[in-house]
């Protein structure tokens, strides 16, 4: 996690349970650079700037410890709480390549290296194949995904890259044990065979 005076503080008011850590950050309410009295852009278009335009942010990090790893779930900005340094790479996209049922994807993010580096997302209208994205397994690697698990129990969607997220209910005291699971889901990958064929 980021340490700065700001989460520090933050995190020592609000520990309470072993081995789990609760961060959070605000940054409070605050008018709209573009909404300001002297604003140079909006202010040639309206009589009187309006009052009461204000934004506030804020962010939350649960830090537990779970298989002898630690989690990060967020809440709102919270991953701008992260030091992306130190988090493992492809930990959601392994996830998933071993949940999700070949044949119910979604989404696929790729990237093709060439004269230049060529990013793109492809979507599907419903839950097709592998082979409906168009990936060329010679040239194209995948970095993120989109679908649905074989055990719709698990959740009802899932999406990986780096992080995973999941879409299920969770009873608040479950999720320790959830991210558990997803331990040995992210050492092996055992849909291999069926991307390249």
């Amino acid at each position: 996690m980021r340490s700065n005076q700001r989460t520090r503080r933050c995190a020592t008011r609000w520990l309470s349970i072993p081995r789990k850590v609760l961060m959070g950050r605000s940054t409070g309410h605050h008018d709209r650079r573009w909404n300001l009295d002297g604003s140079a852009f909006v202010r040639p278009f309206i009589a009187q700037p309006p009052d009461g335009l204000k934004t506030a942010s804020a962010s939350g990090l649960l830090a537990l410890k779970a298989s002898d790893r630690f989690f990060a779930v967020t809440f709102g900005y919270g991953q701008s709480l992260l030091d992306l340094d130190k988090i493992e790479r492809q930990f959601g996209l392994k996830v998933c390549l071993n949940r999700i049922d070949p044949v119910q994807m979604r989404s696929m993010d790729t990237k093709t290296y060439e004269d230049v580096v060529v990013a793109k997302r492809t979507q599907v209208s419903e839950n097709s194949n592998i082979p409906a994205f168009g990936i060329d397994v010679t040239s194209d690697i995948l970095r993120a995904v989109t679908g649905t698990p074989h055990n719709q129990e698990f959740a009802k969607t899932l999406s990986g890259s780096d992080s995973l997220v999941v879409n299920r209910p969770l009873e608040p005291a479950a999720p320790a044990d959830f991210c558990g699971s997803f331990s040995l889901l992210s050492k092996t990958i055992v849909i291999k065979t069926v991307l390249v064929g």
